[in-house]
């Protein structure tokens, strides 16, 4: 097994695609998946979602998938809603989920919300 490499981003566009009984619009970006050898990350993905969307609220069961889905702001503003709480999330701020958690994001700022979401795997 190699221990560095080079990985270059996909050259997709964004997509439009619904998400989890959201509202509005999602765009997805697949920069990266199913990369690592040993497939501790799954993807990386440059999300954006515009003004008055959602990403519907989901679980993330705990049934041993032992999966992490990391967050990273990168542009506006939005509210996170995680395990049922209601938090800001803003340029810089990085939210997880791990395995038995919910969580969904609505973007009830007045720009466009991009993020990187990030799922890992033990």
């Amino acid at each position: 097994m190699k221990t560095t490499e080079q990985l270059n981003a996909k050259p997709h566009i964004f997509k439009e695609s619904p998400c989890h009984g959201g509202k509005g619009s999602w765009y997805i970006k697949d920069l990266l998946n199913g990369i690592s050898e040993r497939n501790i990350i799954q993807y990386i993905h440059d999300d954006i979602l515009p003004p008055g969307s959602e990403f519907g609220v989901h679980d993330h069961p705990a049934d041993g998938a032992a999966d992490e889905e990391w967050y990273l702001c990168l542009s506006g503003s939005g509210t996170m809603i995680l395990d049922g709480e209601l938090v800001p999330f803003k340029t810089g701020d990085i939210n997880v989920c791990r395995n038995g958690g919910s969580h969904g994001i609505i973007n009830d700022g007045n720009e466009d919300l991009r993020f990187l979401v990030i799922r890992a795997k033990k």
